[in-house]
């Protein structure tokens, strides 16, 4: 597995690369404008391929794109599904200008309508992205901790937006550790993880999966809450990390911190240091 985190761009990519190389990230996500803002900003394509560039030469791969926060691809209100539908398309064409091979989306809100009304939304959203869509990005749904109306906590109803979509290949999953516990999955041991993976598989089948959020949880199992904790100080625990590395069907896939960010850096290294570690551990269970 290629470990890596959520990088800042605060200070140019130049300098937060860097930084990661020193913490020893191998993979990264990143976001291509405000995460809470209706607009990236002017387009610069040169500065992206610039950006992609710099990523390329110290060997960080893939790149990740995260969707800004306010998309809501099942929303009720037309004037809020046609902003998230324009920043969806234009975070869809800076992650192919970037060279991302993957953009990370919530899809939301169905705002009390129901499930069925707002499956049927995010569908007639992804048709109206699909013609102009950038070759080679695959948008990848995360699970979600299950509060309110929000959709896609469990494996089933990611299931049902590709199939309404008829199972393209641009779409894949996303699957946050802290989101499943939250919701229900029990990740926190061996026997969990195998019940956990075989359900994901019956539902969506483990070639779907490209991303991993690797995040210990602050809240109890079945919360639906959504509260990020270090790895090994939440309710999951070392032990649900350990035996996520020693999924056989895991191994080649990146995984990304989404852990508090301290600002010094202190906690990622920390993370990542110790993930390694069970990673190395992992390897001689798997051979």
């Amino acid at each position: 597995m290629r470990l890596g985190y959520h990088m800042s761009t605060t200070g140019g990519y130049k300098k937060q690369v860097a930084k990661a190389v020193e913490i020893g990230a191998e993979t990264l996500q990143v976001f291509v404008g405000s995460p809470t803002s209706w607009r990236l900003g002017a387009l610069d394509e040169r500065a992206l391929h610039q950006s992609s560039c710099i990523l390329h030469e110290a060997g960080i791969k893939p790149l990740v794109v995260h969707a800004a926060y306010l998309i809501n691809m099942a929303s009720k209100d037309e004037d809020n599904f046609v902003k998230s539908r324009d920043l969806l398309q234009d975070s869809l064409l800076r992650t192919s200008l970037i060279g991302s091979p993957y953009l990370i989306v919530h899809v939301g809100s169905h705002g009390g309508e129901g499930l069925d009304y707002g499956l049927k939304r995010i569908d007639d959203m992804l048709a109206q992205l699909r013609p102009a869509w950038p070759d080679g990005v695959t948008l990848l749904l995360e699970n979600t901790a299950g509060a309110g109306n929000t959709i896609g906590s469990s494996f089933e109803e990611l299931s049902s937006i590709i199939r309404n979509a008829h199972e393209p290949e641009w779409l894949g999953i996303c699957l946050d550790t802290c989101h499943a516990w939250a919701s229900g999955y029990r990740v926190a041991d061996a026997a969990g993880w195998s019940e956990t993976i075989k359900r994901f598989d019956a539902s969506l089948g483990l070639g779907r999966l490209k991303v991993l959020h690797i995040n210990d949880s602050k809240t109890d199992f079945a919360s639906k809450r959504d509260r990020h904790a270090f790895i090994g100080e939440g309710s999951i625990g070392i032990e649900g990390f350990r035996a996520m590395m020693q999924i056989a069907q895991l191994a080649e896939l990146p995984g990304i911190l989404e852990t508090p960010d301290t600002g010094d850096y202190q906690g990622y290294s920390h993370d990542i240091d110790l993930l390694r570690q069970l990673r190395d551990e992992s390897h001689a269970f798997l051979d």
